[in-house]
């Protein structure tokens, strides 16, 4: 056999190699694509669904606001895009299930069976908390964070001159990320869940850092809560909106069953060898 062949055939052997080593990557792609791609269409037909009922979820969106506030819009079409961005909202909620599943076929052939079983008891855990924190910042965070946004009988010189009219378009993009963002952060208990697994963080470690983990909740709390006049607000009032207590009990609560959740995640120890 010439030495010419044998170039020849190793080049073919070696571009074959290569075709093979490219082939799994273009089919995960593909995959990829296709999953995504039915994604976007549930979200579609989820949204086009809404349509029947988002009257329903924008007076749900409505509802924490002060009964005294009244909306404008200002623009033509503005209240049409509104009434539409509250169904994209609804659609996506409601999709969320299929994603999730789509998610979970796509990265389920690349895990063990340890890790399915971790994965499997994660989902509906992320699930549960974003529901939660989503339920906590409608009933609990928005109403008496937007009634004293909105009233500044605490600021005489303002309030006695500025009647607040909101655009409905505002408000609405406000109170969703306000929602998703609480919702967001319930995720802490989860995101400890996944690290202690992989070894990053213990629940020891996390136990000793409550000192600097607390003054850090208290001082953002304090920040992101509004506040007022003490002499014109309730005693409640003060509790929960000045002193940033609405913020500050349910983030230190997290952060403790954060620390339940890294012992239930930790690594049991190997026994001795007799």
């Amino acid at each position: 056999m010439s030495p010419e062949t044998v170039t020849q055939e190793k080049i073919t052997q070696n571009a074959d190699q290569a075709q093979r080593g490219r082939a799994p990557i273009l089919h995960h792609l593909n995959e990829l694509r296709k999953r995504i791609l039915k994604c976007v269409i549930a979200v579609l037909i989820a949204t086009v669904g809404s349509f029947l009922f988002a009257r329903y979820v924008f007076e749900a969106l409505l509802s924490p606001a002060p009964s005294t506030l009244t909306f404008i819009y200002t623009g033509v079409t503005t209240m049409m895009f509104t009434y539409a961005k509250v169904a994209l909202y609804s659609g996506l909620a409601i999709a969320i299930p299929f994603i999730l599943y789509q998610v979970i076929a796509f990265i389920n052939p690349a895990l063990t069976n340890k890790e399915k079983r971790y994965f499997y008891f994660l989902l509906p855990l992320v699930l549960v908390f974003f529901v939660a924190g989503v339920a906590y910042g409608y009933f609990i965070f928005l109403p008496p964070s937007l009634k004293l946004f909105v009233q500044y009988h605490w600021v005489p010189e303002i309030g006695t001159r500025i009647v607040p009219m909101l655009d409905i378009g505002g408000y609405i993009s406000f109170v969703a990320q306000v929602l998703f963002w609480v919702g967001v952060c319930f995720e802490f208990p989860a995101i400890v869940f996944i690290l202690s697994k992989i070894g990053l963080v213990s629940h020891k470690w996390l136990a000793r850092q409550w000192k600097w983990v607390t003054s850090i909740i208290l001082i953002f709390s304090a920040l992101i809560t509004p506040t007022g006049n003490p002499l014109n607000q309730s005693a409640s009032e003060i509790f929960w909106l000045d002193l940033g207590f609405i913020a500050s009990l349910p983030l230190i609560g997290l952060y403790i069953f954060s620390i339940f959740l890294a012992w239930t995640a930790r690594k049991p120890k190997k026994k001795a060898a007799i």
